[in-house]
């Protein structure tokens, strides 16, 4: 046979309709079974009323067989059974009854036919007898179990209600604000472990009771205002007349609790009602709003402070809310900086108030501060303010800030405006400037024709000194040779200071130009050499030359060779008589590097950047103008290189010069 044939679907459907209704049996019997609280844990189990029931009727049916025994003609077989089934209900309930009730049948038919009771009964009484007794047992099971499913439904009810009031009174203990229940007489029936702390209800022992009857004089309720509020004012009664406290009606007071301390109480109620909807009652919920309040005084005063604070600075505050920029708060400085009226400018947007700053950016820039979050400040901001309010814009500058300020939840609220009026010193400064550029102008024009005023006769002297070496070489004295070679050294030291103050003039007035040519900077060492090595002989001073390959680049010659004579005549000066001297260089891939060495005192470190600025000297006893190194570095970075300084005292110094080399300078190294 197919297995999806019809006949064995039909035989699965009947199966599947057994199985449900032996279920449906079985359900019926778990429900109407009972466990007696007074048995033990371990005997509190369904299959144990059945077990008891058989047992129960064993002992029954003995019972009665020794009772025929011993009284002949015992006429009431069945009554023993009958209370057994009604024990069995009463107790197990009706699933475990029924069980007992056809124990019941069996053994009592059989008990008839066996004729111990000594009864004569035909075949139909026996059965109107056994349907009697299965009818009464029947009867009394449904009735029993009625009343034990009764009995049971209260105590469960009486159990869930207990639990739910053991949880509501857990939780009403548990909440934070104050509660208290309390009957129609305004009795109190609960007042939780919050309400009884912050009132300090524990200080009286009839406190709870007294709270109701003799509120007014314990608590003393009072308004904001500190008026007292009568007893029919009060939420109590305000409660039991019907009114719900909540939702914006809550009541505000200031009470005295029983240890003497003053708290202020937000309290709000509802009427509790019956099914009827009668008033039986009333719930208060009482918020502790003591230490809420302190701190809101103690803000209010802080903000005051700070308000008059803010309203005395010297400097102009101003506070902007929202992304409009409204003014919140002015101070009478910001009022004096924009010479408007502070009254008529809060409460209105920045573009309203101030219309002269949006083109000139300064609502964009605020927009930025309020979206990102990022302060903002201006350093002597040239501002265009109408300040007569006759549509003449005046030039004002400002320092100012933006800062943004945050709410509780992070977002920017409101940016807070500080400004400075600088006018006066920067149109200060600006004067002081143009000074300061007429002063360098006019030294300028100075230097360069005292300069060239000297240079004159200074060529004059040397060609003179000249002269006379070449036309009476031969007649002049050991003595008068020194003295024109002499002359001559001396001449050409001041023709060199003469050159350093011009190469100055021309590097303050930024018009120092260089003329670049290929070139190869030992030519440029041996030319500076010419003009320091008479002076480095006459100190007993050791000159040591390492240069032992060409060092191509492009440069100004004349320029490069103030730098190598600078830096030759900054050791001459500095290091005693009979120390060494040394010059190296070295040509790299792309630059040319010159050392410039002495086994002098050194330079302390402090001074190795300081050495390079103008005028400064370490030691003043050792000469010179202090210009020299500031020369050195703006020529050797006028070429695109760089020059520093080190030393450690008593460890001589050195001092490095690193030039670049470009097209021109490998070309020179080419061809050579």
């Amino acid at each position: 046979m197919p297995p999806d044939s019809p006949t064995e679907d039909a035989t699965e459907r009947a199966a599947a309709k057994t199985r449900r209704r032996w279920d449906a049996v079985w359900r019926w019997f778990v429900d109407n079974t009972f466990t007696p609280s007074f048995v033990p844990p371990w005997a509190r189990k369904p299959f144990v009323g059945y077990l008891v029931a058989v047992l129960l009727q064993v002992a029954a049916i003995a019972v009665v067989v020794l009772l025929a025994e011993v009284l002949v003609g015992f006429a009431f077989p069945a009554l023993l059974s009958i209370l057994v089934v009604a024990l069995i209900a009463l107790t197990w309930g009706l699933g475990p009854a029924l069980v007992a009730a056809l124990m019941g049948v069996a053994l009592l038919g059989g008990l008839l036919r066996s004729g111990v009771l000594h009864l004569n009964e035909t075949g139909v009484g026996r059965a109107v007898a056994l349907g009697l007794y299965l009818a009464v047992s029947g009867v009394l099971s449904a009735l029993a179990s009625q009343v034990v499913r009764a009995r049971q439904d209260a105590q469960d009810r009486a159990r869930r209600e207990t639990e739910a009031a053991a949880r509501l009174t857990a939780t009403i203990d548990a909440m934070a604000d104050g509660v208290l229940v309390y009957d129609r007489d305004e009795q109190v029936l609960r007042a939780n472990a919050a309400l009884r702390a912050f009132l300090a209800l524990e200080a009286s022992p009839d406190a709870g009771e007294r709270l109701i009857r003799e509120r007014s004089s314990l608590l003393s309720p009072r308004d904001e205002q500190g008026r007292a509020v009568p007893p029919e004012q009060g939420p109590i009664h305000r409660v039991l007349r019907g009114e719900v406290l909540t939702n914006g009606r809550t009541l505000d007071l200031r009470v005295r609790a029983l240890d003497g301390t003053e708290r202020y109480v937000s309290v709000s109620g509802a009427p509790v009602r019956d099914a009827a909807g009668d008033i039986i009652g009333g719930v208060l919920g009482v918020r502790d709003e003591t230490e809420r309040r302190r701190l809101e005084r103690e803000v209010a005063a802080e903000r005051e402070r700070l308000r008059e604070i803010f309203q005395n600075a010297p400097a102009g505050i101003a506070l902007l809310t929202g992304p409009e920029h409204v003014f919140a708060f002015m101070n009478a400085a910001y009022a004096r900086l924009s010479g408007r009226d502070p009254d008529a400018l809060v409460g209105r947007p920045l573009r309203d108030a101030y219309p002269e700053l949006v083109d000139q950016g300064f609502d964009a820039l605020m927009d930025e501060v309020y979206r990102t979050g990022t302060p903002f400040v201006g350093t002597e901001t040239l501002v265009r303010l109408n300040r007569d309010g006759n549509g003449v814009l005046d030039d004002v500058y400002f320092s100012f800030v933006y800062q943004p300020l945050r709410g509780v939840d992070g977002t920017v609220e409101s940016v807070l405006s500080h400004a400075v009026d600088v006018t006066a010193q920067v149109r200060a400064r600006q004067r002081v400037e143009e000074l300061a550029e007429e002063r360098d102008r006019v030294r300028a024009e100075f230097v360069a024709t005292v300069s060239h005023d000297l240079r004159q006769p200074l060529t004059a002297i040397r060609a003179g000194i000249g002269l006379v070496e070449m036309s009476a070489r031969d007649r002049l004295t050991l003595d008068e040779r020194a003295l024109l070679e002499a002359a001559r050294d001396n001449g050409d030291r001041l023709r060199a200071q003469i050159d350093d103050l011009l190469a100055v003039n021309a590097i303050e007035a930024g018009t120092l130009r260089l003329e670049r040519a290929p070139l190869d900077l030992r030519d440029v060492v041996t030319r500076a050499l010419g003009v320091v090595q008479p002076l480095l002989r006459e100190r007993g001073q050791t000159l040591e030359i390492d240069l032992p390959e060409p060092l191509p680049l492009s440069g100004d010659a004349w320029r490069l060779e103030q730098v190598v004579t600078n830096l030759l005549s900054n050791a001459h000066r500095h290091t005693p008589a009979g120390t060494r001297v040394t010059v190296s260089g070295r040509a790299g891939r792309d630059e040319i590097a010159l050392d410039v060495r002495d086994s002098g005192p050194g330079i302390p470190t402090a001074a190795l950047e300081a050495v390079f600025e103008r005028f400064y000297r370490v030691n003043h006893g050792a000469g010179g103008s202090g210009l020299g190194l500031s020369i050195v570095r703006a020529i050797v970075e006028l070429h695109g290189g760089h020059v520093w300084a080190e030393s450690g005292e008593g460890a001589g110094a050195a001092f490095h010069v690193v030039l670049p080399r470009d097209a021109v300078a490998v070309e020179v190294e080419r061809a050579e």
